[in-house]
């Protein structure tokens, strides 16, 4: 079982945020486990390679929380794959949220990526990936 009554009865949501060159859809079958058991789910699709992670995490994360669909939660976590995860602790160490609730940060690259490490001189890499590599 994902949740105990008691957190579905207060309102828990849950905001969902993908790695690097995914989408919100590699999250859709965690979305789906999480609103069966009583969460209100934000599966956010970002644009993952278009931006500086400080921005990313500014934009994203800010227009997550101020969403409609978690405006009356009364806790927010969050569950991120990889690149997710550090928009959310990028995000956390300039704000605070009086709803935070959990987050559950599956495979970020704390230390980097050295599958970074080795595509980041290639040409084809670094166009479709230039602003995060350039950090």
């Amino acid at each position: 079982m994902l949740a105990s009554s008691a957190l579905t009865q207060a309102k828990d949501g849950v905001i969902l945020l993908h790695g690097l060159a995914r989408t919100a859809a590699s999250m859709e079958k965690m979305e789906a486990a999480l609103t069966d058991a009583g969460y209100i789910v934000a599966n956010i699709d970002y644009p993952s390679r278009t931006a500086p992670i400080a921005k990313l995490a500014e934009h994203t994360i800010s227009a997550a929380l101020a969403s409609e669909a978690l405006r009356d939660c009364e806790r927010i976590h969050f569950v991120t794959h990889s690149l997710g995860g550090i928009l959310v602790r990028s995000y956390f160490s300039e704000h605070t949220e009086p709803r935070l609730g959990r987050v559950v940060i599956l495979g970020p690259p704390n230390r980097g990526s050295e599958v970074v490490d080795k595509l980041k001189s290639w040409t084809l890499f670094q166009s479709s990936t230039a602003p995060l590599v350039a950090n």
